[in-house]
């Protein structure tokens, strides 16, 4: 773990599929949620955003569980101010593999956790993760 307060070391270069289909949702994200003027709110609202980035029907299936990633609606990310641990998260592989999931963190910042180290982070209010 790195130095400093933050609780989490900066997000490895992940080159994997599954890291970069949570990069291109983030991106997305953040443009539904600027054109939108408030975060998406469901899959509907995202995927017109999805869409300039491929194939939504592809990005949003984690490669490595064959599973739709978890989408937690509702997330604003312009102007976010919150760093390491705080900021909060956007999607996730809904199984992972080896007991890690792909998580994406705020924009762009995909890390991978175990199911406890997701469990320990930031989510919006009413949204519980399905473990």
């Amino acid at each position: 773990m790195a130095a400093g307060c933050s609780g989490l070391a900066p997000p490895p270069s992940l080159d994997s599929p599954s890291a970069k289909n949570l990069e291109r949702i983030g991106d997305a994200y953040l443009r539904a949620t600027v054109q939108l003027n408030r975060p998406p709110a469901s899959e509907k609202e995202l995927r017109p955003f999805l869409k300039e980035q491929g194939k939504p029907d592809q990005l949003l299936v984690s490669p490595v569980d064959k599973e739709k990633y978890v989408i937690v609606w509702g997330v604003e990310l312009r102007m976010m101010k919150e760093t390491g641990t705080a900021i909060p998260v956007v999607a996730y592989e809904k199984k992972g593999d080896g007991g890690k999931r792909h998580v994406l963190r705020g924009r762009t910042d995909v890390y991978t956790l175990s199911e406890g180290e997701l469990r320990q982070s930031v989510i919006p209010p009413g949204h519980s993760f399905p473990f």
